[in-house]
């Protein structure tokens, strides 16, 4: 082409080969340089995760989130321990970076803000609550920094990378193995149910479940070892998934079998993405159906079946209002109607007992039933504390969440994938966990769930940005 571009030897000369020269050695620039020179044809996810933070900052908030995945439901106080660990290795990596660090924090706030807004309602509906009711005291906000450190949790777990997330597959195998031992030495192998643990069991087990899920699922993310040392990975991660079923199974809870059925969908899904639709409904039923039939083989599990059936006659005809389902329909009949009288704002954080003492003298509920904490549905209990706008939080902390990992199911790297199906996988177990049982009342469940969604998230980005990477070599 262009042997001289301004003509016979006056002025500026570019040769074919000089031009060349010049390409060969952008092609061989190191892949940092290559990307940093390409911000505007860069995803905004791979800026995001742009390392910034020192190795041993990254290290320190990875062995925390390892402890508190493994020790933090099993040893007392230490998830909270934990949670305040995490946050201040959160806040200082990023003072520590300087302005590196605060422009790198503020690009993962305006790229995820819908996540950090959902996360954050909590936090204003603890403050409308206290505007308009009073009462309590500032230690009532520690509930919603529960959820508002997720702003900070994100930013510093799209620090970690592909190593690390591999890692935690096998950390969440390990955790809930650890959930099985303990509820088979506080259930006495199943016989006993009136343990008295610092959280309750049946969040206890269902969690527990959870991880066995995430665990079989992370399968996807393990890289390609020795044959035998990813069988033994694997293994572990199969054994943690029974170990999950096997802890509900131990507790005989029978609003912990509502999230069974998911559990089973998803990881049927998620471990085989490129199958048709009708192959994996087919493996999910048949899943399904051996679960249910390990259930009802075993004695305990028709005793707890038929119990239920009984307090459902008893209640029909107007009776069994103190058994356990009944003293349930009490409080969330009582709920409704708090709600309903309290619609806009709720009764406050310390309104609740007032409010069942109420129902009692109006002899709307009897008083056994008004002993109890909370209403034993996470929507109905959400929704006499904080009205309206509690209701609202809640959708919002389960479907937004679930909302960008269903973006990323569909497409991506298998890695990326199996994280958005953990995470659709925590956010619905969550919600159904609430219909019978009140989740994020306890520290241990709000914390867990804050901790592992943004590690999802943040390993949807990571695996997302690994992929487009891989798009921006040149050549590839």
């Amino acid at each position: 082409m262009f042997k001289n571009i301004s003509g016979s030897g006056a002025g500026l000369t570019l040769p074919v080969d000089n031009l060349r020269k010049m390409v060969r050695r952008l092609e061989n620039w190191p892949r940092s340089c290559f990307v940093l020179t390409n911000l505007k044809a860069m995803p905004t996810a791979l800026m995001s995760n742009e390392c910034v933070v020192p190795r041993f900052l990254n290290w320190a908030g990875f062995s925390v989130v390892v402890i508190f995945l493994v020790l933090g439901l099993i040893v007392d106080k230490l998830a909270g321990i934990g949670f305040h660990l995490l946050l201040a290795v959160s806040i200082v990596s990023i003072l520590i970076c300087g302005s590196t660090g605060i422009s790198s924090f503020l690009a993962s706030v305006r790229r995820y803000w819908p996540l950090h807004a959902a996360m954050c309602m909590f936090f204003v509906s603890v403050a409308i609550n206290k505007a308009l009711i009073g009462g309590g005291s500032v230690k009532d906000f520690n509930f919603a920094l529960r959820f508002s450190a997720f702003v900070f949790f994100l930013w510093l777990f799209l620090q970690f990378d592909r190593r690390q997330f591999r890692i935690l597959g096998l950390v969440f195998a390990v955790a809930a193995l650890a959930i099985m031992v303990k509820t088979y030495v506080i259930t006495d192998g199943g016989v006993q149910r009136g343990y008295q643990n610092f959280m309750p069991i049946l969040a206890f087990t269902e969690i527990g479940a959870i991880l066995g899920g995430l665990a079989v699922l992370s399968a996807k993310w393990d890289g390609q070892g020795t044959f035998g040392a990813t069988m033994l990975v694997r293994s572990i991660k199969v054994a943690a998934c029974l170990a999950g079923f096997y802890s509900i199974y131990l507790y005989q809870s029978r609003g912990a079998l509502l999230a069974v059925p998911l559990l089973v969908i998803m990881i049927s899904v998620g471990m085989m993405p490129s199958v048709k639709a009708g192959k994996k409904a087919l493996l999910a039923v048949l899943m399904l159906s051996i679960v249910a039939s390990g259930y009802l083989a075993t004695e305990s599990v028709r005793q707890r079946i038929a119990q239920a059936q009984s307090d459902v006659s008893a209640l029909r005809k107007g009776e069994g209002l103190e058994t356990p389902l009944g003293v349930r329909y009490q409080l969330w009949r009582g709920s409704m109607q708090i709600f309903r009288e309290n619609m806009l704002v709720g009764v406050g954080g310390n309104g609740y007992t007032n409010a069942l003492e109420d129902l009692v003298k109006r002899k709307e509920l009897t008083p056994d039933a008004a002993t109890f904490p909370h209403s034993h549905n996470e929507f109905l209990f959400t929704a006499v504390i904080f009205g309206m706008l509690g209701i609202l939080t809640l959708l919002a902390m389960y479907f937004v969440p679930a909302g960008f990992f269903f973006r990323h199911i569909r497409r991506g790297p298998a890695p990326k994938r199996a994280a958005a199906t953990m995470g659709i996988l925590l956010c619905f177990c969550y919600l159904l966990d609430g219909l019978v049982d009140v989740m994020f009342i306890w520290r241990e469940c709000g914390i867990f769930f804050t901790i592992v969604l943004a590690l999802l998230v943040a390993a949807v980005s990571r695996f997302d940005a690994e992929q487009d990477s891989s798009n921006l070599r040149p050549g590839v």
